[in-house]
């Protein structure tokens, strides 16, 4: 697989809504999943923004089938791996609880078929 800047190139990003983005990377298993996810993490602690200092990322992973079979499943265990993040301090890369269990899709999931086109799906 080709790299560009350290990142392999068949990986997807799209914005998920605020601040919270999503990354697709196909046929990653969890370890791989992580690398990426750890790599990401630590790019971003890299940016110091003027007035504002370093940045920090908090990040959810969720991989196929072990965390959801569905976009819908995956997507919620995701965002429930960014809040374990986020309560265990922030900056660091988290995924579901082993108790994880999916519910019925909320609103916040509807949000990757609402606006299709308002961000572009875009190769890292």
């Amino acid at each position: 697989m080709s790299k560009k800047k350290g990142i392999r190139v068949l990986e997807y990003e799209l914005r998920y809504g605020g601040d919270e983005f999503v990354v697709i990377l196909p046929q990653a298993n969890i370890q791989g999943g992580l690398i990426v996810a750890e790599r990401l993490r630590s790019r971003v602690e890299q940016i110091d923004l003027p007035g504002f200092g370093r940045l920090s990322a908090s990040l959810g992973l969720a991989t196929f089938p072990v965390h959801g079979s569905s976009r819908d499943t995956l997507v919620q265990a995701a965002v429930r791996a960014l809040y374990s993040s986020k309560e265990l301090g922030r900056n660091r890369v988290s995924t579901p609880p082993d108790d994880f269990q999916s519910t019925p899709a909320r609103p916040a999931v509807s949000r990757l078929d609402a606006e299709p086109n308002a961000d572009l799906i875009q190769k890292i």
